[in-house]
């Protein structure tokens, strides 16, 4: 896929464009006037997308005649949704989001508790442990707010010597603290669709196999 091709038309990471764009991914289907209700974007803006969505194959209309409740009878099929990762991948990517690494001599076990009580959200293939029966990572990935709390886990950790266990702090790129705030509530966990986003995001979609098939019923 190409990029150059793609921004002539849209920009998937743009603010709106991404809500939209992760209504969709997160709906079998999906309607305009359903992501207007609960959003506070334009149905302008929503039906560009969807223009985008449709002139490239990613969505296709549903027949008039299948209305579904709360849809309405314009309503859409999600058919390529590794279409609009990809999309979304070419545009964004995790390692520009990283604001910090570090490598201790501790048990990854450890770290996650310790980083539990920080209010951090686990991501990337720490996430995908959580999804993912058969994954283990090697790495503990975690977004936080780039505020005093990094200041602090600095200091907390700066005694523990060098070793094997990698510990990579992101930026939320989208929402920032409203949506760090709200996805607290979540087990410290982003959700499976965000977890498949940023793996996409990182060169990592082949992690991704197992909850593809699961989400979507798609095989790599």
């Amino acid at each position: 896929m190409n990029s150059s091709l793609i921004g002539e038309h849209m920009n998937p990471v743009a603010p709106k464009t991404y809500e939209v764009l992760k209504w969709v991914l997160s709906q079998p289907a999906i309607s305009q006037r359903m992501i207007a209700r609960n959003t506070d974007i334009s149905l302008g803006q929503i039906n560009k997308v969807f223009f985008w969505l449709e002139e490239n194959n990613f969505i296709e209309k549903r027949k008039k005649n299948t209305q579904i409740k709360d849809l309405g009878t314009m309503s859409y099929n999600l058919i390529n949704p590794t279409g609009i990762l990809r999309a979304i991948s070419l545009f964004r990517s995790m390692k520009n989001n990283r604001i910090l690494e570090l490598n201790l001599d501790m048990k990854k076990e450890k770290a996650i508790k310790y980083l539990k009580k920080k209010k951090v959200i686990f991501c990337l293939d720490s996430a995908l442990e959580k999804y993912d029966s058969y994954f283990r990572g090697d790495t503990v990935c975690c977004y936080i707010v780039p505020d005093e709390r990094i200041k602090v886990i600095k200091n907390d950790l700066s005694s523990v010597k060098y070793g094997l266990c990698r510990i990579e702090f992101y930026s939320w790129d989208f929402g920032g603290l409203d949506i760090m705030n709200k996805m607290n509530s979540y087990n410290h966990y982003t959700t499976e669709l965000q977890t498949i986003i940023d793996l996409f995001c990182d060169n990592k979609a082949h992690y991704t196999k197992e909850l593809l098939r699961k989400k979507w019923g798609i095989q790599l």
